[in-house]
């Protein structure tokens, strides 16, 4: 009878063990323009940075002011292997950032699952911007969105690696490919 208890009981301990893991995974980032940019800006290019942010670092990025990382010589912006890209909307193919590229090997060193890095893209929007009244923290400032690299963050019908799909709009960018609700931050 207290062998049984006792296999229950270590059971119990393994299974819980298991609750709240959530491997890490890589991303396929696609960035596409909306039409709502191409009628309010034409084909002006705009400049997007794809950043892989340590756990440590996260908190400082949420909150920084996007109005200053966008300014000329700000060293935030250089401090963090990054992905910069061009987008030309006048291409109507989006612009991939792919689960085997280079980057993710510096933006995943050290991850775990417990506390896996996060990935920032953000986006210098055309227009002028205010430090302090138009920067937001996280994903309220229409220049950032910030993307979970757990794998349970994402539906399965993103793929695997999960794909995750973001809109360059005339005011904003947006995920369309939402992760999933998570108790933790992953």
């Amino acid at each position: 009878m207290i062998k049984k208890y006792l296999f229950l009981a270590f059971m119990a301990f393994f299974l819980l063990m298991g609750v709240g893991c959530c491997p890490v995974t890589r991303l396929n980032i696609s960035i596409d323009v909306d039409d709502s940019f191409r009628q309010a800006y034409g084909n002006r290019i705009v400049n997007i940075d794809v950043v892989g942010v340590s756990p440590v670092e996260h908190k400082r990025w949420e909150s920084y002011s996007m109005t200053k990382y966008w300014e000329s010589g700000d060293a935030m912006r250089d401090s963090l292997s990054t992905v910069k890209l061009t987008i030309d909307p006048s291409k109507k193919e989006p612009q991939i950032i792919w689960a085997n590229d280079s980057h993710w090997d510096k933006w995943m060193a050290g991850a775990n699952d417990k506390d896996p890095p996060r990935i920032y893209v953000l986006v210098q929007l055309p227009g002028t911007f205010n430090a302090g009244k138009d920067d937001k923290p996280g994903n309220m400032d229409a220049r950032r969105q910030i993307l979970p690299t757990g794998s349970c963050r994402w539906d399965s019908s993103a793929g695997h690696p999960p794909t995750v799909k973001l809109i360059l709009k005339a005011d904003r960018i947006v995920t369309d490919t939402q992760p999933k609700l998570d108790k933790g931050s992953n």
